[in-house]
C-alpha cells in the first residue's frame, strides 16, 4: 500500500436490514436465515484522502450477503450510490475506501468476505437523508430506488428520550472504540436498484458513528467471535 496516501474520515453510519430486532451482527453472529439484504449508509462529516477533501459527502450501498461475516466466511453482491455533488476525484476515492482497497477498518471487513464480493456498479445519485441529533430516528431515500427509515427502539419501561445503546459491541460494523450502537426498528425498507428488489417492515436498524484512518491495516484483538 505504499502508493496509498494517509486518509481519515469521521461521520455517521446506519443500516436497515432483513434481520429481526436486534441485529445479530451487533453480537458477532451470523445473519438470520443465513443471509442479509440491506441498505447501508455513510455520511462523512469531515475527512480527506491525501489532498482530496471528502467533507459532507454521503454514499449508500444496497445489496445482499450470505454466510458468517464475523467468522470470515461471507460472500456478497452490492451496488454503490455516491452523492451527486462528488467530483471525479471523490468518485474515484470513495469506492476504494469503502471497498477496503485503501486499508484501515474497511480493509479488514473486506477480508471477512472469503467467498468474494461482487460489485454491480457505482453511480451518482441525489441522496436525501436525515439523522436526528439524539438518534431518535434516521433514514435515507434515493427517488425510485431506495427508501430506508427507522426509529430508535422504545418500550413500556423506556425512560423518555433515552434510547437503547451498547458500548463495546462484539460486532460493530464501524469497528472498535467509542462507537456507540443505537438500536432501532425499521419503519420501511424498500429497494429496487442494481437488480435487487426487496421490501421489509419492522425489521432491524441501527446507527453507529465511525472514525476511520488508513492505510495502516486494522487488526482485531481477537480473530473471531466465541
Amino acid at each position: 500500500m505504499s502508493d496509498i496516501p494517509n486518509w481519515h474520515i469521521i461521520g455517521d453510519w446506519f443500516d436497515n436490514c432483513s434481520c429481526a430486532v436486534a441485529c445479530p451482527c451487533t453480537f458477532g453472529q451470523a445473519p438470520d436465515n443465513g443471509f442479509c439484504e440491506s441498505v447501508l449508509f455513510w455520511h462523512v462529516r469531515e475527512g480527506h484522502y491525501g489532498d482530496v477533501k471528502l467533507d459532507n459527502l454521503s454514499f449508500v450501498r444496497v445489496g445482499r450477503w450470505e454466510g458468517d461475516l464475523w467468522a470470515r466466511k461471507a460472500s456478497g453482491v452490492a451496488g454503490l450510490y455516491i452523492d451527486e455533488h462528488a467530483d471525479d476525484r471523490q468518485m474515484a476515492v470513495l469506492p476504494a475506501l469503502i471497498g477496503g482497497r485503501a486499508g484501515g477498518f474497511p480493509g479488514w471487513v473486506n477480508e471477512c468476505f472469503a467467498g468474494g464480493r461482487q460489485a454491480r456498479g457505482v453511480e451518482r445519485a441525489k441522496i436525501n437523508f436525515e439523522i436526528a441529533p439524539d438518534q431518535a430516528h434516521w433514514g435515507v431515500e434515493i427517488a425510485g430506488k431506495v427508501k430506508a427509515w427507522a426509529k430508535a427502539l422504545l418500550g413500556p419501561t423506556s425512560m423518555p428520550g433515552q434510547y437503547p445503546r451498547l458500548m463495546n459491541a462484539p460486532g460493530s460494523e464501524t469497528g472498535p472504540g467509542p462507537q456507540l450502537v443505537t438500536w432501532g426498528k425499521s419503519t420501511i425498507l424498500s429497494v429496487d436498484a442494481y437488480g435487487f428488489k426487496f421490501e421489509y417492515k419492522s425489521n432491524s436498524a441501527k446507527h453507529i458513528p465511525f472514525d476511520w484512518t488508513g492505510p495502516a491495516p486494522y487488526r482485531p484483538a481477537v480473530s473471531s467471535p466465541l
